[in-house]
């Protein structure tokens, strides 16, 4: 009994754990195993329990991957991406619809990584805010990626803030494969897709059905482009109500500075006789559009395009020596003859007397009051005074935007540079004056364009124009007068020196040898005068200048996507308006803010440049239409409403062409330019200027036509002034045209 007893308590021991002997025993070691196993997978659990509720961002830094399904995870994302480094490297994906109803504050403020939003839809999003930047995303920046996703809402964005999209206010980044349903009502840079594509963005395969309207810079898909737009819809209105003040309005992009390609717009743009700059597919274009569709009617005030509101040439100039430089060597070159006849002159007074000697005294007096006329004229002309206080009024704006995006690197840059150009310019010579205003008119578009969309700067924009507008101008007539100045005191000079030469040769018998030496010097002093006169002359005349016209390199350009160019665009929409229709581009020229009304002013390009090349491009290649073109008043034509430079090359049109008063043309309205390799087979309707090809034109080259002219409505090639089968009216030149006569065919034709 004490035997089994005692094996009994053994086991129990054994059991327990408590045998002094158990870390040897086997069965104990198989049991702690398992202990160990049960702990760790306890551990385990409970850190995947206390997982789920770890914050996204503690997530985001472990993994770099974040996965939304509801509005509460939205809403935690979007503050979090409140710190720039959150989103950088991060991955995000969608993985349900998200209603944002109730939610005005869901904006993302800024995103540096992968969005996919999975095919998608964000819906609900109804703010109305005065925030500057407005979308889902305010900026997508450079390097990040947006797509898979669809926007859908009502925004309304109030004051005169701008910059508003549907995905985003500005976008650094790629989009692509997105979608944008809606309304967007914002007074600046307001797009379906995204108000502002920089530089640096892509907005690739998206789309837009939203329905838009603002002031300034109003695209279907983009309110303000300077990066790529490619292979974009739009099937939403834009701007379909009146509004007297609205300017740049595009189908694609209310302005194109980048790339447009591929693009095609199916809805109404703009509203009859009201708006500026309006474009099935951009409203206003320095850039390159190429490859796009017009299917919407087009309507607006002046400047109307199926394709193209206005297309600005591309300006490119290259320094030689200007005009008054040239002037300054030549009055130096003068200086220094006169300079060497005055010392032989005194040679020959020490030889001949008294008579000489006055001719010296007056020999010197002129070269002295030449001089100081010339210092007068160079340096304390009147003009100065009133270009020093457009100077003034220039720097007390720079200062305001100065302090007002102190905070913005890009602003102070510009800003910084601009006031060294001013430095420059006020410790320059006049002869100094014409590139570094050049300069200036330059650095400050730039600032313009940068600060356009942002309504607290346009005061200060708005007067720095005026202030450049009025310096460009005083300085423009002021040059001009002193280079009128310098041709009156040279004449005066040549004068009075040839009764001086007269007066010495009296002398000269007396002192032969050094007659000899006097005479030539004399004549060194008459040719660099004379020399001096030429220039002047050509300052006068407007000679020395040379402007290049690149734009009849069309198949080149169109390949490397060169700015100032519209290339292989069709348009089936009816475009309509007052002044300067186009089915193709309503005016070709550069933009004018100051005036909106005016067609042609005076730029400083156009005055004191010698050895100078300014290089244009203003090309339309390979477009076609085939709509109604209409304008109330002047210039309609079936590719160009009014141009002021450029070529049209292998371009076509049918359809019909109305001009109430003048110019219209199948192909152009008026164009200050050349067409090439064009057909138009187009039903002509205007009380003058009218053409098959252009109501007026430079340059008509290998060109065909087949008008049916419906003069005041009525079908006559005979009435009417300046009708053509192939021009009202050319400048120029014209061959290689043909034309079928179709006063013999139905009326309808």
């Amino acid at each position: 009994m004490n035997r089994k007893s005692s094996m009994k308590q053994s086991k129990k021991k054994t059991m327990t754990g408590d045998c002094p002997a158990c870390s040897g025993c086997g069965v104990n070691q198989k049991l702690r195993f398992k202990l160990r196993l049960f702990a760790c997978g306890m551990l385990l659990a409970a850190t995947l329990f206390c997982c789920l509720f770890v914050p996204i961002h503690s997530v985001a830094a472990s993994i770099n991957t974040v996965r939304i399904a509801t509005k509460a995870e939205w809403l935690e994302f979007k503050e979090n991406c409140r710190l720039d480094s959150f989103s950088k490297g991060l991955s995000v994906k969608l993985t349900a619809d998200i209603d944002l109803s109730g939610e005005t504050d869901y904006a993302v403020p800024v995103f540096f990584g992968n969005f996919d939003g999975g095919g998608h839809t964000v819906s609900g999003m109804k703010p109305n805010t005065d925030a500057e930047r407005t979308g889902l995303f305010r900026i997508i920046e450079k390097d990040a990626t947006v797509c898979e996703l669809n926007v859908s809402g009502s925004v309304t964005v109030t004051g005169q803030s701008g910059t508003a999209g549907m995905i985003c206010g500005v976008n650094r980044g790629t989009i692509r494969n997105c979608a944008a349903a809606g309304r967007l009502d914002a007074y600046n840079a307001v797009g379906g897709i995204a108000g502002i594509n920089e530089q640096s963005g892509k907005i690739i395969e998206c789309s837009s059905s939203a329905e838009l309207s603002g002031t300034y810079k109003i695209g279907g898909i983009v309110g303000v482009n300077a990066g790529e737009i490619h292979e974009c819809t739009n099937t939403g209105g834009v701007n379909l109500s009146a509004n007297e003040r609205s300017r740049n309005i595009g189908g694609i992009a209310g302005t194109n500075t980048g790339t447009v390609t591929g693009c095609m717009n199916s809805a109404e743009i703009g509203y009859l006789h009201t708006g500026y700059n309006v474009g099935g597919i951009a409203g206003l274009n320095s850039g390159f559009t190429g490859d796009c569709i017009n299917n919407g009617n087009v309507r607006g005030r002046r400047d109307i395009g199926g394709i193209i509101g206005q297309s600005e040439p591309f300006y490119k100039v290259e320094y030689g020596k200007n005009t008054l430089e040239i002037l300054n060597e030549s009055i130096r070159g003068f200086s220094d003859a006169l300079d060497e006849t005055i010392l032989n002159l005194r040679q020959a007074v020490q030889d001949g007397g008294e008579g000489l000697r006055n001719v010296l005294e007056e020999a010197e007096e002129l070269r002295e009051g030449l001089s100081a006329d010339l210092d007068i004229i160079a340096g304390d002309a009147a003009w100065l005074a009133d270009a020093e206080k457009y100077l003034d009024t220039i720097e007390q704006n720079l200062e305001t935007l100065w302090k007002a995006f102190a905070d913005s690197a890009e602003v102070t840059q510009l800003i910084a540079e601009i006031e060294l150009i001013i430095i420059e310019l006020r410790n320059a010579e006049p002869s100094e004056w014409v590139e570094l205003l050049q300069e200036l008119e330059a650095k400050i578009e730039q600032l313009r364009i940068l600060l356009g969309d942002i309504a607290s700067a346009a005061p200060a924009l708005k007067a720095l124009a005026e202030a450049l507008n009025g310096l460009l101008s005083v300085s423009i007539s002021g040059l001009r007068q002193a280079a009128e100045d310098c041709c009156k005191l040279i004449k005066n000079a040549e004068q009075k020196l040839d009764e001086l030469t007269k007066t010495a040769s009296e002398y000269l018998e007396l002192v032969k040898a050094d007659g000899n030496r006097l005479e030539k010097s004399v004549q060194k002093c008459v040719e660099s005068m004379r020399l001096l006169r030429e220039n002047i002359r050509n300052v006068l005349n407007g000679n020395g200048g040379n402007i290049e016209d690149v734009s009849e390199n069309a198949e080149r350009d169109a390949e490397n996507q060169a700015g100032g160019m519209a290339a292989k665009c069709r348009n089936f929409g009816d475009v309509s308006g007052d002044y300067g229709i186009g089915g193709i581009i309503g005016n070709l020229s550069k933009e004018l803010p100051s005036d909106l009304e005016e067609i042609d002013i005076p730029s400083i390009d156009d005055v004191l440049f010698t050895d100078t090349t300014l290089f244009i491009r203003a090309t339309v290649f390979m477009c076609s239409n085939d709509a109604v073109i209409s304008a109330k008043y002047d210039n309609a034509g079936g590719i160009l409403g009014y141009g002021s430079r450029g070529f049209l090359l292998g371009c076509e049109s049918g359809g019909s062409v109305k001009a109430g008063r003048e110019y219209a043309g199948g192909i152009a309205g008026r164009l200050s330019g050349t067409i090439r390799e064009c057909g138009s087979i187009t039903a002509l309707d205007g009380k003058a200027y009218v053409g098959g090809i252009a109501g007026s034109a430079k340059s008509v080259i290998d060109c065909a036509a087949v008008p049916t002219m419906l003069l005041a409505g009525k079908s006559s090639f005979a009435d009417g002034a300046y009708i053509g089968a192939i021009a009202g009216e050319l400048t120029e030149e014209s061959r290689n045209n043909i034309f079928a006569d179709t006063s013999k065919f139905n009326d309808s034709f």
